[in-house]
């Protein structure tokens, strides 16, 4: 059982509108309907292992602690495309790529592209509701710039820990912490909603006598810097063994049937990588909205920053819930597809969050890493797309006004001449391009042999006119020595984040 520590009519405005939005949902978005089916790929997650070879793990949960992670959220991999073809929605076979980004430490080839809103949701607030408007601030000194870094669940164990991280990203530069605090429907603060994560103490639900995020939010704000709190959003547990009984309880023991289904709606299994929860389920939608809606009614964070918002695979989800859904919208469109379906729900998801917290904490900013690769219309091939196998639609959020920003995990170096395979500035125009008056911060991979390319890809993102990046990760800039090179060079000048005119 859930419990709703928000007001009746709050939670309402939550849950109303997105099934109406599903049945009368269209493929608006894109007049081909380019939507069949795909399969799904496999992700491997690879990191060094010191020799010249290289050490693959099914998910990044699974590498030991002190190995460095290659980014936040999902990126491909900087080798050769995987081998392992997919059926493609568009109709075509490739192989899915491997990445690395925010996703909370993936890798290249696990990074999914934005996926595009197809119908408008309807607006969550009530008529006659007033949305609250922030209190009169001070605006921030320029020159504007918005230089965040990722700081995973593996990057600290102690207070202390935190202190430091936060000492070494301020002398660097940095002036936003995308700090995660949810990895598997769990919590790295004190939560109305979830247990208190595995990971602090060895055991879910058990308070570690200290608050990760409570520490993170004051000791970046002592030091002038935003705390964003990164969420991952539909990744519900590691592990073979189902999580056990806590308090608050955690999803998948309350409800271990809102796990996605694969094509022959068989629910995915308990593994060592991610099992996930569907976003074709109402009751999961909720419940990740209260997760972050209960975040800023207890910290003063600068933003929430979402991350694994997309599906497992192109193979999921066909869960009874979202197949039932998706056949009462079939009646209002008949020519509506399952991808489209899926790109509608998670558009809806997306608008509805952005919505209530809009409501709840006007001032916070809504971010999210997405796939670095929105679709390829490049002519590269051998790379996976978020539109198309993941079901993220990040250019169509844009478009709606959905996010303030969106940070592609672009972790493929600078091509010469420009518009080489995964070309990080070909793929840097496309999202600034889409960015439709938001901002796209461009997500940087540091796990380079040179910090030149570090430093030529954020000049890059300067002479395109983006507002900002993200670099993945801390513990990568730490462990190679490039921290203190960002502050003697492209960070040797003070900058702000960036105002969003529209908040």
């Amino acid at each position: 059982m859930i419990t709703w520590n928000m007001p009746r009519k709050a939670l309402t405005t939550l849950v109303g509108p997105f099934l109406a939005m599903v049945l009368l949902a269209g493929c608006t978005g894109d007049s081909t309907c380019k939507c069949s089916y795909n399969c799904q790929g496999d992700v491997l997650y690879c990191i060094s292992d010191g020799d010249g070879g290289v050490v693959c793990y099914a998910s990044p949960d699974l590498v030991p602690s002190g190995e460095d992670d290659n980014g936040v959220g999902e990126s491909d991999s900087q080798g050769e495309p995987a081998e392992d073809a997919s059926p493609r929605e568009d109709g075509r076979t490739e192989p899915l790529d491997d990445i690395s980004g925010p996703e909370d430490a993936l890798t290249p080839q696990d990074v999914p592209a934005p996926e595009d809103q197809e119908a408008p949701p309807p607006d969550i607030a009530e008529e006659d509701e007033q949305v609250p408007q922030p209190d009169n601030v001070t605006p921030p000194e320029g020159p504007f710039e918005f230089r965040g870094v990722w700081v995973t669940r593996w990057d600290y164990k102690t207070e202390s820990d935190l202190v430091s991280i936060m000492d070494k990203v301020h002398s660097w530069g940095f002036n936003a912490v995308m700090f995660q605090v949810r990895g598997n429907a769990d919590a790295f603060y004190q939560s109305n909603v979830e247990p208190w994560a595995k990971e602090l103490t060895g055991t879910l639900g058990k308070d570690p006598g200290w608050d990760p995020l409570a520490t993170a939010v004051a000791e970046a704000h002592e030091r002038g810097m935003e705390l964003h709190a990164w969420t991952n959003t539909f990744t519900g547990w590691t592990g073979t063994t189902p999580p056990g009984e806590t308090t608050p309880p955690h999803i998948l023991f309350a409800h271990p049937e809102w796990r996605q289904a694969d094509s022959s709606g068989k629910p995915m299994a308990f593994n060592n990588s991610y099992t996930w929860v569907s976003p074709g389920i109402p009751g999961v939608r909720q419940h990740v909205k209260s997760v972050v809606l209960d975040i800023v009614d207890g910290y003063d964070v600068d933003g929430i920053h979402f991350d694994y918002i997309r599906y497992a695979g192109p193979d999921y989800s066909h869960d009874t819930w979202s197949e039932d859904a998706y056949m009462m919208a079939k009646q209002a469109n008949a020519g509506l597809s399952y991808g489209d379906f899926q790109r509608d729900t998670l558009a809806a998801f997306v608008d509805e969050a952005y919505k209530a917290l809009g409501v709840k904490a006007p001032s916070v900013k809504v971010t999210a890493s997405v796939w670095g690769i929105y679709q390829d219309n490049f002519g590269w091939g051998g790379t996976s797309e978020g539109y198309y196998d993941y079901y993220q639609d990040s250019h169509g959020w844009m478009g709606k006004g959905s996010l303030d920003a969106i940070c592609p995990m672009i972790y493929w170096p600078l091509t010469a001449p420009k518009g080489g395979w995964t070309d990080f500035a070909t793929l840097a125009d496309d999202h600034l391009a889409a960015a439709s008056g938001r901002h796209a911060y461009m997500g940087l991979n540091a796990d380079y042999d040179s910090f030149d390319e570090i430093e030529a890809e954020i000049e890059y993102v300067r002479s395109i006119g983006a507002p900002g990046y993200v670099v993945f990760a801390y513990s990568t800039l730490n462990k190679k020595g490039y921290g203190p090179m960002l502050a003697g060079s492209v960070h040797a000048e003070p900058a702000s984040p960036p105002p969003m005119s529209w908040k």
